[in-house]
């Protein structure tokens, strides 16, 4: 698995040895897509009041690890369904909010007060759903991940205080 991590290498290792990982696109030849669950809807009220939409996955099993997507500029989490299918298939649990501003989340569309804001509500969408999950599902007994695309990367690297 070049350039794995050797972490994410021994997820996907455990997740072959189970046979799981055929089930998922991450190996295309051949094999069929996962069906893609509808996810909990579960909403999360910001410091300063404005409702943050946010989408859970959960794999058929217990978890094994937790993917938290943060999106890019100018689209909405639900566009990661597919992907929370593949992550679900090999034991994934996986959540992530639509920005203020973005998707189904309230806010003025497209701003905020300052980028930090952005890293402050994910800071609390992530503690707010570790808070509701399960002690074998909590940040100190499952390996975290996020998972930023584009601007969903930036929000990432801000503010870096832990769940």
């Amino acid at each position: 698995d070049g350039g794995v991590p050797a972490h994410v290498a021994a997820i996907i290792g455990r997740a072959r040895a189970r046979g799981k990982l055929g089930r998922c696109s991450l190996h295309r030849r051949g094999r069929i897509l996962p069906r893609v669950s509808q996810p909990e809807i579960v909403e999360v009220r910001a410091r300063d009041g404005v409702r943050l939409h946010t989408e859970l996955w959960r794999p058929s099993g217990a978890p094994t690890f937790v993917v938290v997507i943060v999106h890019g500029g100018a689209e909405h989490v639900g566009r990661y369904a597919r992907l929370a299918a593949e992550l679900n298939a090999i034991g994934g649990l996986v959540l992530g909010p639509d920005h203020r501003g973005a998707g189904r989340s309230g806010g003025a569309p497209g701003h905020v007060e300052s980028f930090e804001q952005y890293a402050d509500d994910l800071l609390l969408v992530m503690r707010e759903h570790a808070a509701k999950l399960d002690a074998a599902s909590q940040p100190d007994a499952l390996p975290w991940f996020l998972w930023g695309h584009s601007m969903g990367g930036l929000i990432t690297l801000g503010d870096r205080k832990s769940v």
